[in-house]
């Protein structure tokens, strides 16, 4: 038969357990009685590969030389943002870090002026803004689809601004910490009962961020993150003001 003519390794891959009990049972089951060897030959159980003890520990494991492996975070120190008074799910906690090279192009101490490691004590401060600023991307991506020809474009180009924001805040994040943190693929648009409902909401979430960027530059002795900080602040007000206008052509 066909099978006869396939090739027939010496010492193929061993099985270890139930696996080569599994194996043998659902060749007999397949193949008709009168072929009842299989053409691939596993290794003995005492040649095979060493079987993983059932209390295997994957935190045990070997870890990969220049990457260090972050420390469990503790129950109640995720970041969360708040939205048109609706606050959003934690996505990461506080102290998770991503596996971070340690190799030369990531120095493990750096002390510089601007974006340095002393601004790292703003971190979750950082991480709450971008995930603020996500939020109100989707939102602005909704109205886009739900409105007319005119406001379309306005809500489209208020989506691009605001991703752009959290890009802005992300890569300070990252000169800071060494550590991305961009988790758009996780942020969804809030639900709202009504079309200027959304609007309404966006108007007053914009005052809240530009408010809370004024005071985040005012603790920060960063002078770059600062100049951020500030910037961010008056692009959130002036939103604001697309919005209101918008509302009065309405």
């Amino acid at each position: 038969m066909e099978y006869e003519n396939m090739p027939r390794p010496g010492n193929g891959p061993g099985m270890c357990g139930s696996d080569r009990d599994i194996f043998e049972r659902v060749w007999r089951r397949v193949m008709p009685e009168d072929t009842p060897s299989s053409p691939i030959a596993l290794k003995p159980r005492e040649e095979g590969m060493e079987c993983l003890p059932e209390t295997y520990n994957p935190s045990a494991a070997a870890i990969p030389a220049g990457f260090t492996v972050p420390m469990p975070a503790q129950s109640g120190t995720g970041v969360s943002a708040s939205f048109g008074g609706v606050s959003q799910p934690a996505l990461y906690p506080q102290s998770e870090q991503a596996l971070s090279p340690t190799g030369s192009d990531f120095p493990q101490t750096d002390d510089v002026p601007y974006l340095g490691r002393a601004s790292a004590v703003h971190g979750s401060q950082m991480q709450n803004f971008i995930l603020r600023a996500l939020q109100s991307w989707r939102c602005y991506q909704l109205l886009s689809h739900r409105s007319s020809s005119g406001p379309k474009k306005l809500f489209s180009s208020l989506a691009a601004q605001r991703k752009q924001q959290a890009k802005q805040i992300s890569t300070a994040y990252f000169l800071i910490t060494g550590v991305t943190y961009f988790p758009a693929e996780r942020i969804t648009a809030p639900a709202f009962s009504s079309y200027l409902g959304m609007l309404r909401s966006c108007f007053i979430s914009e005052q809240r961020d530009a408010s809370d960027y004024i005071a985040a530059a005012e603790e920060v002795t960063d002078p770059w993150l600062r100049e951020l900080y500030v910037n961010l602040s008056q692009e959130s007000t002036e939103i604001a003001g697309d919005i209101r206008r918008a509302l009065e052509q309405m």
